[in-house]
């Protein structure tokens, strides 16, 4: 939990938005797997944890990238800290979009 409330304090200040995927995968799916591992001595377990690191990582590197480009281009809902704080890549207003 330590180690997920610290990447995800590196994350927010080098991107400059706050977008708790990764701490959602750390504290969530890593403090599952710690119940998990004295099972995993067989081969298919490391093929297991291997596919889920490439998934992983691919899904991150997906959804940042999302959140990111929705930062650059869709209209800000509100000036305020819950803009900071709520994903704009979840509500996004774009501008060239017609209703």
């Amino acid at each position: 939990l330590i180690s997920a409330i610290f990447h995800e304090y590196i994350l927010t200040c080098t991107f400059k938005f706050f977008y708790p995927v990764l701490f959602v995968m750390f504290a969530g799916a890593g403090f599952g797997f710690i119940f998990l591992t004295d099972k995993g001595s067989n081969r298919s377990w490391n093929v297991f944890m291997w596919v889920a690191l490439f998934i992983g990582n691919g899904m991150l590197m997906c959804l940042y990238s999302m959140e990111f480009y929705a930062r650059q281009n869709c209209i800000a809902s509100m000036e305020s800290l819950l803009d900071f704080v709520i994903p704009r890549s979840w509500f996004c207003i774009s501008p060239t979009s017609k209703l």
